[in-house]
């Protein structure tokens, strides 16, 4: 999954928190927790080229070393459970 293009209403994100301060998976993070409570829609048809570069933090062997990667999608996955749990629906105000 590749969260790039990630459109939002700015009271959703607010209310999710934001993006989170982790080592990477930051939008994928914000894009699960806000389907956990809020309606969405995927674009079947690919809309970008996503271009990667030896600078970006995703080429680094750090970004991929198993506990640090482990730790992170965890992270990101827990937030998404609890606030599917919460059984909350978000409605634009």
């Amino acid at each position: 999954m590749l969260a790039a293009n990630f459109a939002a209403h700015r009271g959703l994100v607010r209310a999710l928190g934001g993006w989170t301060a982790t080592t990477g998976a930051e939008t994928i993070g914000l894009l699960l927790a806000a389907e956990a409570i809020a309606a969405g829609e995927f674009i079947a048809e690919p809309s970008m080229l996503y271009r990667q570069h030896p600078a970006q933090t995703t080429a680094s062997s750090r970004y991929w070393a198993e506990d640090e990667h482990e730790t992170r999608i965890e992270a990101v996955l827990a937030r998404a459970r609890e606030i599917r749990a919460q059984g909350w629906r978000w409605r634009r105000v």
